[in-house]
C-alpha cells in the first residue's frame, strides 16, 4: 500500500542541495490513515530535510509544500 503525504512548511536553511524545511502537525494529522508511519505526526513541529538538485531556487523562509509518500510493506 502507498499513500500521498502533504506537509505545508517554511524553509529554515538551504545547505547545498538540503532545504531544512520546517513543518507543523495539522489537525489533519489525526485523521491520516498513515499517521502511525510518518515521523511528522510524533509531534508539533518538526524539521524535515529534502534533497533536490534546484535547492538553489528556494530562499529561507519561502512557503513550500512537502509531497512524500508512506509505503507499507507487508
Amino acid at each position: 500500500m502507498s499513500s500521498r503525504i502533504e506537509h505545508l512548511g517554511v524553509i529554515d536553511a538551504i545547505e547545498g542541495n538540503c532545504l531544512h524545511v520546517a513543518i507543523s502537525q495539522s489537525s489533519a494529522c489525526a485523521e491520516c490513515k498513515v499517521a502511525g508511519h510518518c515521523n511528522a505526526s510524533e509531534s508539533k513541529d518538526k524539521i524535515i530535510d529534502i534533497i533536490t538538485d534546484s535547492a538553489a531556487e528556494y530562499s529561507i523562509g519561502e512557503s513550500v509544500k512537502e509531497i512524500g509518500r508512506a509505503s507499507c510493506r507487508e
